[in-house]
Order: structure tokens, then C-alpha cells, then sequence
């Protein structure tokens, strides 16, 4: 498999609490291998992708701790038109949209939180939230994750189903000051 990556874009910092970015890329690759179908009942098969392109957009806007962004792909194939389903190259994101924020509670508390929308190429779109709260007033942070809060089910690839809501805690230790 051989590639070709480029990207480009700008950062704008109006002032220290209000921040956009905007960033093109494009992916190109030769010579990809992915198991495809044309028939949801027949089994995978490996194939060979000659070219495969992807092109996309990312745009961002962050104001204090609250952060919207969006992001756009579309990737073009050399032999797709006989494919009704593949593993990992035409199974893409092609649209993102995100709002999160991040703050400090009193306490010691921060809380971090993010609302995404993602639609996958030829896929209906899902929705995901995920929280974090750690108290980090010390080396030693405690913290609890909520991942998955509205317990969507989703695939990031083609028949691998990705966990549903999820409670994770722990304990972070901080060896040095940042």
C-alpha cells in the first residue's frame, strides 16, 4: 500500500478565550486491500482497491470551555459500483458534528462533556454522549466516565458492534507538574 497525505489550514485566536480553526486534508492510496460484499446475505471477500481518495473538512470554534465543531469526508473509490458493503474503506465518517465542554467545578471538580452526531457513509446517523469529573486538586485524581450515556448502538466498522452506555472510575496519578 502506498499513500500521499495533505493538509493545510489556519488557527485564529481572536483573543484567549475565543479560538476558531479550520483545516482542509486529502488522503490518497494505492493499493488497499478490504474485505467487501455485494450481497448483505454473501460473505466478505478480499479485494484490491487501486486508488482510493478521501478528501475532507474540519471546522472548529471554541469560546471560553464550550467547543462546536464539524467535520465532512467524502471519499471517492475505482471499483465501488459493484459494492453494496465494505469492512473499512467505504464505511467512512463522512459527516461529524460535536459540541463538548470542558470547565472547572468548585472543589477542585473539572467536568468535561461531549454531544456527537456522526453519520457513516451509506449509514443512518447515530448520536453519542459521553461525561468526565475528576477532582484535581492534588497528584492524585479520582475520576468517573460516563461513556455511551444514551446506550446508542453503533458500529465504527462494518459488523463489530462498539459498547453500549458504560460506567468507568479510577484513580489518576500525576508523577509531575505540568
Amino acid at each position: 500500500m502506498r499513500n500521499a497525505r495533505a493538509r493545510g489550514g489556519a488557527d485564529w485566536d481572536f483573543s484567549s478565550h475565543f479560538r476558531a480553526a479550520i483545516n482542509i486534508f486529502e488522503l490518497r492510496e494505492q493499493d488497499v486491500i478490504d474485505y467487501v460484499r455485494s450481497d448483505p446475505t454473501a460473505i466478505y471477500v478480499a479485494t484490491n482497491f487501486d486508488k482510493l481518495n478521501y478528501t475532507g473538512a474540519e471546522v472548529s470554534v471554541k469560546y471560553y470551555g464550550f467547543k462546536v465543531s464539524y467535520t465532512a469526508l467524502y471519499g471517492s473509490f475505482d471499483n465501488t459500483s459493484q459494492i453494496l458493503e465494505s469492512k473499512y474503506t467505504a464505511y467512512y465518517p463522512s459527516n461529524e458534528a460535536a459540541v463538548s465542554w470542558e470547565g472547572s467545578l468548585t472543589h477542585g471538580f473539572t467536568l468535561r462533556t461531549r454531544i456527537g452526531v456522526m453519520q457513516r457513509y451509506h449509514a443512518d446517523p447515530y448520536g453519542l454522549w459521553d461525561v468526565y469529573t475528576a477532582w484535581s486538586r492534588s497528584r492524585i485524581h479520582p475520576f468517573l466516565q460516563l461513556t455511551n450515556i444514551t446506550n446508542t448502538v453503533y458500529q465504527e466498522v462494518a459488523g463489530v458492534a462498539m459498547p453500549t452506555r458504560a460506567i468507568l472510575g479510577g484513580i489518576e496519578l500525576r508523577l509531575k507538574d505540568r
